[in-house]
């Protein structure tokens, strides 16, 4: 593409941005100066979590007709930013095919004084490297699974986790975040929320450097 590099952003409704719309993670493509005869170019191009038209009523006319927002309206960056987890609103992936890389907001920290930082990976689409990937999943109580880096020391890994359930109907498993980002040789917790009545619930963890490296673990529920 025109543009030179990428720029990741936490924007956080405090201090200088207490006026922004939203808090998460701006991506950005940049260009480091002007492309002349190549047509118009923003030297800053956003990547908009939400892609599609915001659907938002900009004003109403004295009669009350509703003048939705336009296409080119900056305001259809509003929702422009990632977030972490599942069902926060937003995305948390961003695929960039054109440049080969994958973008991913893996978790969000808090600290004592409520200011946000993110975990963020990003990975290549042409392959995971030459690095040695491993995983294992353990159960253990309450259905909290550690998941552990087992490939060699420089394979600090992004993995992708999704749960079941089995038991009465209505059951159902969820975690919080589709994601977890792991070094090699440590370990992270993965909790999994149900819902109904489960006899045991299931955990899948998958390397997306290396897809084959994939496993499961299964715990019983006890109540």
């Amino acid at each position: 593409t025109l543009y030179n590099f990428y720029s990741i952003e936490v924007v956080q409704r405090i201090g200088y941005d207490s006026f922004t719309p939203d808090n998460g993670v701006l991506i950005s493509k940049n260009l480091d100066q002007e492309q002349r005869g190549r047509g118009f170019h923003p030297f800053i191009y956003v990547i908009d979590a939400h892609p599609e038209e915001i659907k938002m009523v900009d004003f109403k006319r004295p009669h009350g007709e509703s003048v939705m927002r336009t296409v080119a309206d900056y305001r259809q960056l509003n929702d422009a930013l990632f977030h972490a987890g599942l069902n926060s609103g937003s995305q948390f992936e961003w695929e960039d095919t054109p440049n080969r890389l994958h973008f991913y907001i893996v978790d969000l920290h808090k600290d004592a004084a409520g200011v946000l930082s993110y975990t963020i990976g990003v990975r290549s689409l042409d392959g995971g490297g030459p690095q040695t990937r491993g995983i294992s999943l353990t159960p253990a109580a309450n259905c909290a699974f550690t998941l552990a880096n087992t490939g060699s020391p420089d394979s600090t890994d992004i993995y992708r986790l999704s749960a079941t359930a089995q038991g009465a109907a209505g059951t159902g498993a969820q975690v919080a975040n589709a994601l977890a980002a792991v070094k090699a040789g440590q370990m992270q917790t993965i909790p999994v929320y149900v819902t109904g009545a489960p006899r045991t619930v299931t955990l899948k963890a998958q390397s997306e450097s290396d897809p084959k490296q994939a496993t499961t673990a299964t715990c019983s529920v006890r109540r």
